[in-house]
């Protein structure tokens, strides 16, 4: 049967001859990458160095986001291993170590053809479920496939260790499944054995026995080879000789694309890059420019020059507005914007609107995408979106459980129209109550994927480059639904007091015998009673101890009271502007008092305190304010350093800030900080670029559907 679908797989791709280069993505945990910490670590280069010895007279090229950790072996040594990583870590990285990145942001900086799966390892030592271990392996198929739908996929048994382990084994009798559920035609997944035959003593490195010695590299090879064969170039395998030519499509100028301009006076959004405008007529070397009349009389207050009209550039802090080509008679060349994202999550039992806060495990949620991304519409494409979910954890992931138990990706979401409703496949698109997901705090936001020139996803791990995202939803799950009340013979149920959040009616009114609590009530016969909890007694008398607790609370309150009261007389310190901690998710800091603040620091402060918003300008505060934001990132040595951790909204002058404005920001993620007397506004966008805080200046009338 095997052997059938590797033939049809074969026969439907052929798209080359048997010289083309097959691209082999070894990816994995340290069995793959190895380690050259220890002389004696280092003399173990990996089975990738046997394989390498079988296949490096064919056309065959090991691919991967480094070379780490660089043996002194010479063969062909990309490679997409990472050691200690889990499954989850590979496919939605590891938040003590960020700069690692994961495994979509690793196929976005290389195109494959086969990969060489084995992972599962770190899990067994780490005690991880194994259901939780075989989604992860799905979703990471997933994320393969997202990359190159024609993918051939080698999915190992991993080897024994030195210590027998019965999830080990677990996890092997598991894998088969996933091959079953997943193998398609036109990209398989084949099991690779790497568990029977290998001696977990003798085959591993003393003394932890789960690094493989040169015995076990040397198997690991041989096993990965014999799943090669069919797919190589001039291997004269028995298979059929013909050779696929698996090579990802990425977006190339033609008629549709959604990094094709289609014509002159088009929308383009600021943050993209790799457009090709060459249908608006502009050519290499010619200048756009920006009016502020948006007229194209006088002189441009902005320019930008044109390389090369099939990959450009919109720079994130490009104005808004019409933009004219300077060298072809002012002609109204481009529209740039800003865009605009929003996400919320869909409560599948009421049908409303979840604004955040406390929930109980068990409901299911679909997601709601709305935002302005409409030129996609007309480019002939949808919006590229991503849906990301950090876990209490702290890890991030773009995967979600439904309610049939399949884990989906939500990696690369085409959004044709908005509101775009993300669902499961038989269900809703999340279920809190799968085992994935412990009680803890969970922040859920989307991201705009503009980044064209290099696939879809942003390469940069902090999002610098091609993305906008909405505002956070933030959510507390917790393990025991509200409590639910039923008094006997009333016929009503009545919620107890609950934290659980808000529900807003997407369009008709829940009728008003419908409860918005999980369904947790149970119906007794005797006393009232609850689902989760007995109530407490019932008794006429005061218990003995109670006044003497209460005495003890006023003595308390008394010496508090009168510790807030000294403070608040006690003197206070300047009120100049200062560096402070601000906003959530920054971790606190000591602040560094003033007169350690060097030069250039305190002349931004001073400029900041005394920024005059009736007459000055707001560009003028947006540099002052980076020059802030700047020195922080100095003292601490670090670029992530978020602008609202150095100075707070409060100490920003303003003039009032028009409700309507305040309204747009809202709708689409910013903060004003600041209101000129010109009519201008200073937005803050919760979006670490590199090199700092994304700062927008925007005027009122640059504002689209402002009401």
């Amino acid at each position: 049967m095997r052997r059938a679908i590797l033939l049809v797989f074969l026969l439907l791709l052929v798209a080359g001859t048997a010289d083309a280069t097959i691209r082999v993505l070894p990816l994995g945990d340290s069995l793959t990458k190895g380690s050259t910490q220890t002389p004696q670590e280092a003399n173990h280069p990996t089975y990738r160095y046997w394989l390498w010895q079988q296949i490096s007279d064919l056309d065959v090229d090991f691919v991967g986001s480094w070379t780490a950790p660089n043996f002194a072996y010479s063969f062909d040594q990309d490679n997409e291993g990472h050691g200690g990583y889990m499954t989850a870590g590979i496919l939605n990285g590891v938040s003590a170590d960020p700069r690692q990145g994961r495994l979509s942001l690793w196929l976005a900086q290389y195109d494959f053809d086969v990969a060489l799966v084995m992972l599962g390892t770190n899990d067994v030592l780490n005690n991880v479920p194994t259901e939780e271990t075989i989604r992860n392996l799905e979703g990471i198929i997933a994320e393969l496939r997202n990359d190159n739908p024609h993918a051939v996929i080698l999915l190992a048994q991993i080897p024994p260790t030195s210590i027998p382990r019965p999830n080990l084994n677990a996890l092997n009798a598991a894998i088969p499944g996933v091959a079953t559920r997943l193998s398609t035609p036109d990209s398989p997944v084949v099991i690779v054995d790497m568990y029977s035959g290998y001696d977990g003593v003798a085959d591993n490195q003393p003394p932890t026995g789960i690094h493989p010695a040169e015995s076990g590299e040397k198997k690991i090879a041989a096993r990965w080879y014999a799943a090669l064969r069919p797919f190589l170039p001039g291997s004269g395998a028995p298979t059929p000789t013909v050779v696929p030519t698996v090579t990802r499509t990425r977006a190339t100028p033609g008629p549709i694309a959604p990094n094709v301009i289609r014509s002159p006076g088009a929308t383009v959004y600021s943050g993209e890059r790799g457009l090709d405008i060459t249908a608006t007529g502009v050519g290499s070397g010619d200048t756009l420019g920006w009016f502020v009349t948006q007229s194209p009389e006088g002189m441009p207050a902005a320019t930008l020059r044109i390389e090369d009209p099939r990959r450009v550039t919109i720079p994130h802090d490009a104005r808004t507005g019409r933009w004219f080509n300077l060298d072809r008679d002012r002609e109204f060349a481009l529209l740039v914007e800003e865009p605009a994202l929003s996400l919320r999550l869909v409560d599948t039992a009421t049908g409303g609107y979840v604004t955040g806060g406390t929930i109980a495990k068990g409901r299911s949620f679909n997601l709601e995408v709305s935002g302005e991304l409409s030129a996609f519409r007309t480019r002939g494409t949808g919006a590229p979106v991503a849906i990301r979910v950090q876990d209490p954890s702290g890890r991030i992931s773009a995967t979600l459980v439904g309610d049939d138990g399949v884990r989906q990706s939500l990696e690369r979401i085409m959004v044709v129209q908005t509101p775009h409703i993300v669902r499961g496949t038989t269900g809703a698109a999340w279920n809190t109550g799968d085992p994935a997901y412990p009680a803890g705090e969970y922040a859920i936001w989307a991201e705009a994927l503009l980044d064209h020139e290099h696939g879809t996803a942003s390469p940069d791990p902090n999002g610098a480059v091609g993305r906008q995202v909405s505002a956070t939803v933030q959510l507390r799950l917790v393990l025991h639904p509200t409590r639910v009340v039923t008094t006997p013979g009333s016929g009503t149920t009545v919620p107890a007091p609950s934290t659980a959040i808000p529900v807003t009616p997407v369009s008709t009114p829940t009728p008003a015998n419908t409860t918005l609590l999980p369904p947790a009530s149970t119906t007794v016969s005797g006393p009232a009673a609850t689902t989760d909890a007995p109530l407490p007694p019932v008794t006429g008398e005061t218990p003995w101890w109670l006044p003497f607790f209460l005495a003890a609370l006023a003595v308390v309150f008394i010496v508090a009271g009168g510790g807030i009261w000294w403070a608040l007389r006690s003197p206070g310190r300047s009120e100049e502007p200062r560096l402070v901690t601000a906003p959530p998710r920054v971790p606190a800091r000591r602040v560094p008092p003033r007169e350690t603040l060097s030069p250039a620091v305190q002349s931004a402060l001073e400029r900041v305190r005394t920024f005059d918003p009736e007459r000055g300008e707001v560009q003028a505060l947006k540099a002052a304010l980076r020059t802030l934001e700047r020195a922080e990132q100095a003292r601490q040595g670090r670029i992530e350093v978020d602008l609202l951790s150095v100075i707070p909204p409060s100490a920003i002058p303003t003039m009032p800030i028009p409700d309507s404005i305040r309204r747009w920001a809202r709708r689409v993620g910013f903060v004003p900080l600041s209101f000129d007397g010109h009519g201008s506004t200073l937005f803050y966008a919760p979006v670490l670029l590199q090199g700092g805080t994304r700062l927008v200046v925007k005027r009122a009338d640059e504002l689209p559907e402002r009401r």
